[in-house]
């Protein structure tokens, strides 16, 4: 078969297609019913192969729809909660939402410092402190602790100079 008899091929296909919207939607439901795994492992290798340009295209899809693209990232955020707040906590601090979780029930659900529940009005979670030179998470604060640590530059001396001034006579 010679390209220009493929070619219109592919275009009498097409046009049948466009005709018959009810016949392929009921094909293709059937199609995937049967054959979804297969469909779902050529999707991955495909994406596997192609991830630069799949990346590329992405990048270049948001510059020229900033508006679409947008309310699509606020749609998936809001309907993705607790991946968003995995994403934050892997890139930010090097720990999952798991291990958010069990270090909040180590604490027994409280402030590591004060023992009491989050300060901050509005506020649903625990600031996570970390130590700034080495990254490691130490705990995980209500926000009036964790800015007292910040403010002190979380320097024990100043923090123990507070404490003198308030324990004085």
């Amino acid at each position: 078969m010679n390209e220009e008899t493929r070619r219109k091929n592919a275009e009498r296909a097409k046009a049948w297609r466009e005709k018959n919207p009810d016949y392929m939607k009921g094909y293709m439901k059937k199609y995937r019913e049967e054959n979804g795994e297969e469909m779902k492992a050529k999707d991955r290798e495909y994406h596997a192969q192609n991830k630069e340009k799949r990346n590329a295209y992405r990048r270049q899809w948001s510059l020229d729809n900033p508006e679409k693209s947008k309310a699509a990232i606020k749609a998936w955020s809001e309907a993705n909660p607790e991946r968003v707040k995995d994403a934050y906590l892997k890139r930010r601090y090097g720990i999952t939402l798991e291990e958010y979780n069990r270090l909040l029930e180590a604490q027994g659900g409280v402030c590591a410092i004060h023992k009491g529940p989050e300060t901050r009005k509005g506020s649903k979670h625990f600031q996570v402190d970390h130590d700034h030179a080495t990254g490691k998470v130490r705990g995980l604060l209500c926000s009036n602790c964790n800015t007292m640590l910040g403010l002190s530059k979380d320097n024990p001396a100043t923090l123990q100079a507070a404490i003198n001034y308030l324990t004085q006579d």
